[in-house]
């Protein structure tokens, strides 16, 4: 609609001046804007609504009306940039830079500069191009854009450091009795929610007991519960196992087990539970989120009053770049590994040799894609052995199933795989899935999922966690094998001694070609000093739980 308030003013502009009278008759105003007089009527309304022209009407037959433009197109094309930043509206940025070139870009950038200094006068973040968000349950996402915000948005009994130890948080104290079965969690009494209520122990057990119950993407890590409750003696909220877990403690300082109360709060069309945590939701819908700081935080509070997440901005990348190098910053490498995972449907027609043939060669290939992309090979979790010959002759089409990757070295990665797989004579159909939570749903219609996934730390906690919630796996291995796969890994871990035998477990399922690793890679974190303003993120989103630890400063 701006656009064509503009275009309109700019008719109006080749024909009057600005800042002048003129008297002027409806059929002028017909042909300047070549459309009916119907229509007419209508611009000059919305144009005076908008304080960019003043309109006097004819008073009798034969008279002129009266016309003068009171806004020149810079006025009126700042206004309109000005507005859809400050709303969000990103994406029609650009519609104006196309239709206006230099002067739009004069005023664009100094908007930016304008929006920049006013975001960290007010310690606000706006970060664009983050990716959408369907949900904000904690049990029930897997997807790291919403695990952000969850994460900004709720607390977990227990926190975990960049160094693997465990830290107390909304438990000021914990226990582990009975052989390792029973934890004990004191919780602190001074812990608010967002409306303003006490946290409860009643909150903290419905909360944890949904969790341990849910069919969310987690359920088989917390399969092991066997009970959640409230010793009275203790006064003290308990979790039984059924067996001794020395890993379990690390699996409550996850965003999935982040404490979420039975009430919700509703914005417009959606609803989220509410939370504790150093940052609120005030504002969600298709375009953008809003997180503005916890006032009443018990712990550490937010270093930002408020975080705009825009959906928008993708298109600028073609206009502008503000990503400049801070070189205050901190950078942290996260571990993070692709895999192919194998499960071939019936309608394929690749037989066990020509798979294992296809394997062993995809993995004999990585040595070289390697070296030209600067990545290291995942080597310890078991090799492939089988003879082959140096390009399997194979026929058919197979189907590899991906994430919707927006970083490029990903797009590369699934650009390789389908190369070499293609040289052994198959045919290559990709399928972008959006969401992996549902990828039960794709068991008939792809043969290989690619995969990339972070290594939580400590290692032997993250190759646990990652055994029992992989999509890898939960593709890989029908429902029976799962169960199966998830009874073994929990009997390994009760007598847990070294973290080789998780290991030994992902080389089982390599010799039984459910899975294929591929490559070591890195996520980095920048943790940065000046983090307000407005950031164009080429790559979407950022770890928001930075904002807000002061020893970052």
């Amino acid at each position: 609609m701006k656009d064509l308030r503009l275009r309109r003013l700019s008719q109006l502009l080749n024909n009057f001046s600005y800042g002048r009278g003129y008297e002027v008759s409806i059929d002028d105003l017909e042909e300047i804007f070549s459309t009916s007089r119907r229509n007419t009527s209508t611009i000059i309304k919305m144009l005076q609504q908008c304080g960019w022209i003043l309109w006097t009407p004819a008073v009798g037959r034969g008279k002129n009306s009266k016309i003068t433009i009171v806004a020149s197109l810079y006025q009126a094309l700042y206004e309109c940039i000005q507005a859809d930043l400050t709303e969000g509206n990103l994406d029609q940025i650009p519609k104006y830079l196309e239709a206006h070139r230099s002067l739009a870009s004069r005023i664009l950038h100094l908007l930016m500069h304008e929006t920049e200094k006013a975001h960290k006068a007010s310690s606000t973040l706006t970060v664009t191009q983050y990716p959408p968000v369907n949900k904000l349950d904690p049990a029930m996402t897997y997807v790291s854009a919403e695990m952000q915000v969850i994460s900004a948005m709720y607390d977990t009994l227990l926190r975990i450091d960049e160094n693997g130890h465990i830290h107390n948080h909304i438990a000021y104290e914990y226990s582990v009795t009975n052989q390792g079965k029973r934890y004990c969690f004191w919780i602190n009494p001074h812990v608010l929610c967002h409306d303003g209520l006490p946290l409860t122990k009643f909150d903290i057990i419905e909360s944890l007991d949904r969790l341990f119950t849910s069919e969310g993407p987690y359920k088989w890590l917390f399969k092991q519960v066997a009970r959640v409750g409230f010793d009275r003696e203790q006064n003290a909220i308990f979790i039984d196992l059924f067996d001794p877990n020395p890993l379990f403690v690390f699996a409550l300082t996850t965003p999935n087990a982040s404490i979420a109360t039975k009430r919700y709060q509703v914005l417009g069309q959606r609803r989220v539970r509410v939370g504790t945590g150093p940052l609120h939701l005030t504002h969600w819908d298709d375009k953008k989120l809003v997180l503005v700081r916890n006032s009443q935080y018990f712990a550490t509070g937010a270093l930002l009053s408020t975080i705009n997440l825009c959906h928008e901005g993708k298109s600028l990348d073609s206009f502008l770049s503000f990503e400049a190098e801070n070189h205050e910053s901190e950078k942290h490498p996260i571990q993070a590994f692709s895999t192919l995972a194998i499960r071939l449907r019936e309608s394929v027609s690749i037989t066990k040799d020509g798979l294992a043939a296809l394997l062993t060669f995809i993995q004999q290939q990585r040595i070289i894609y390697s070296k030209q992309q600067g990545i290291d090979i995942i080597s310890h979790f078991g090799l492939l052995n089988h003879e082959y010959s140096e390009y399997p002759v194979l026929s058919g089409e197979i189907v590899i199933g991906h994430s919707q990757w927006r970083l490029k070295y990903k797009r590369h990665l699934i650009n390789w795989l389908t190369e070499t797989i293609e040289k052994t004579g198959l045919k290559v159909r990709c399928l972008p899935i959006s969401d992996l939570d549902a990828i039960d749903e794709y068991g008939d219609k792809i043969d290989l999922l690619l995969c990339e996934e972070l290594l939580e730390q400590p290692s032997r906690y993250g190759l646990y966690d990652w055994l029992l919630t992989t999509t890898s796996l939960r593709f890989a291995l029908n429902q029976d094998q799962f169960e199966e796969h998830r009874v073994y890994v929990q009997r390994v871990v009760a007598n847990l001694s070294d973290e080789q035998e998780l290991l030994d477990i992902i080389n089982t399922k390599v010799h039984h070609h459910h899975l294929l690793p591929l490559f070591w890679g890195q996520k980095v974190v920048t943790k940065t000093k000046q983090v307000s303003g407005l950031q164009l993120k080429k790559n979407g989103y950022l770890d928001l739980h930075r904002l807000w630890n002061n020893h970052t400063l």
